[in-house]
This record gives structure tokens, C-alpha cells and sequence, in this order.
């Protein structure tokens, strides 16, 4: 009975647990850092209607810009300015709207955001 009680918790020791895998909550955004800008990462809206596509215009450049399409129509630009660091996009859990926000100073500088709506 020792021998059966003591293998029974050593084994609900050693037995892994179980995950749930849950969906990525809508408040968590996509982060870049200014080297990424070069590969011109794509931001889909939750409904897939709309994406934000961020780039840069040469590899040392410190400012940036992001386009708005609706499918493969441009529907919005935007210019990017002093990009030093994190680099954060998200949309509205509705594809409603979206935000940018991103560091003027480094990771204890100053920070920029904007927010806008498709139209």
C-alpha cells in the first residue's frame, strides 16, 4: 500500500500537464524593430478586408512609412518618423480601426502613436 501510494504521486509528478491552446488575446500587437521594416511586414485586419504594410525606404533609414490596402488597393499613407526601436501595430477587434505606435528615442525615448480608420 507504502509502495502503490508513493509510485501514484511520483507519477502525477512526472505526468506533463495539459495546455489549452487559446487564441492570441485581441490587445496584443504585432512588434518590429526597424530592421524588420526592410522585409515589408503585412498586419491583417482581424476580418481580412484591410491590411497595414510597414517599410522603409533605404536599409539605414531612420524614417519609414506604412500603407493601408483594402485588398490590393492602397487606401491610405502614412510617413513614419525618427524610428529607433519597438515598433507596434494593432487592429480593433472589429477591423475598424488600427493603431501604430512606435519609439522616437530608443527603448527609454520618447514614443509616437497614431491611430486611424480605414475608409
Amino acid at each position: 500500500m507504502k509502495h502503490s501510494l508513493l509510485a501514484a504521486l511520483l507519477l502525477g509528478c512526472v505526468t506533463p500537464p495539459t495546455f489549452v491552446q487559446t487564441e492570441t488575446p485581441a490587445c496584443v500587437a504585432a512588434v518590429f524593430v526597424s530592421e524588420d521594416l526592410q522585409k515589408e511586414p503585412r498586419v491583417k485586419s482581424p476580418d481580412g478586408r484591410y491590411a497595414v504594410l510597414l517599410g522603409v525606404r533605404r536599409e539605414d533609414d531612420e524614417d519609414g512609412w506604412l500603407h493601408v490596402y483594402r485588398g490590393s488597393d492602397v487606401v491610405g499613407r502614412f510617413e513614419l518618423h525618427e524610428l529607433s526601436a519597438g515598433i507596434f501595430v494593432n487592429w480593433a477587434p472589429d477591423s475598424g480601426a488600427f493603431y501604430v505606435m512606435w519609439s522616437s528615442g530608443g527603448t527609454i525615448g520618447g514614443y509616437n502613436q497614431d491611430t486611424a480608420a480605414p475608409p
